[in-house]
């Protein structure tokens, strides 16, 4: 059985891209919105959340989605990345010490290990 991957992305064409890099390693399951996420998580078991910070305009950001699932008794120890367009001088940190354990900046370089071989 391969690791499970909740993906929280409100971009279309972004969360295309994001499952086809990772769909041979991975089971990719993709919400446009955070508001299902506990009931997501309830379904299946997940190995890692990878939240978009920006949900657009009106949905609940990524931020306020990692502090519910540090304050959820159950889901509290997840391993939450962040996927954002904010890529300045301290923004990693800064979401780290929101509660994410990693960070990743778009646009994000993605191969696969044929394409590193070229």
């Amino acid at each position: 059985m391969k690791p499970r991957i909740l993906l929280i992305e409100d971009d279309r064409v972004n969360a295309i891209v994001f499952q086809h890099y990772f769909q041979q390693e991975f089971d990719i399951v993709h919400l446009l919105t955070g508001y299902d996420l506990f009931d997501e998580l309830a379904k299946f078991p997940t190995d890692i959340v990878i939240l978009d910070i920006n949900l657009g305009k009106d949905d609940i950001n990524g931020i306020k989605l990692v502090t519910a699932i540090r304050e959820h008794p159950i889901y509290n120890e997840l391993i939450v990345f962040a996927l954002t367009g904010y890529a300045t001088h301290g923004d990693e940190a800064l979401f780290i010490t929101k509660g994410f354990n990693k960070y990743i900046a778009k646009p994000c370089l993605l191969y696969t290990s044929d394409a590193a071989d070229e």
